[in-house]
């Protein structure tokens, strides 16, 4: 699954991934990523696409000042 994940990322091209951190029980996933992207839109879009992968339950975008 994470590379499923890592893989819809880097085909995009105008993402540049900042880190990743992922932890896992009882064989379900939960992970973080920190992107950088061109803008909010774009951020929806990879969203969009991150959801339409079968096993992903769910993706939330939150929002990090400073970082």
């Amino acid at each position: 699954m994470v590379s499923k994940i890592t893989d819809v990322i880097s085909k995009d091209l105008k993402v540049r991934m900042r880190s990743i951190s992922i932890d896992s029980n009882d064989g379900m996933f939960d992970g973080k990523l920190k992107l950088f992207v061109d803008s909010a839109k774009h951020l929806d879009g990879l969203i969009s696409k991150l959801k339409k992968e079968k096993g992903i339950l769910k993706v939330l975008r939150i929002d990090s000042e400073g970082n």
